[in-house]
């Protein structure tokens, strides 16, 4: 469900953009 896109506000910002 998750891609390399913008960080999700539920989860901590990880280093990918």
């Amino acid at each position: 469900n998750n891609h390399n896109h913008h960080p999700n506000p539920a989860t901590p910002t990880p280093p990918w953009t």
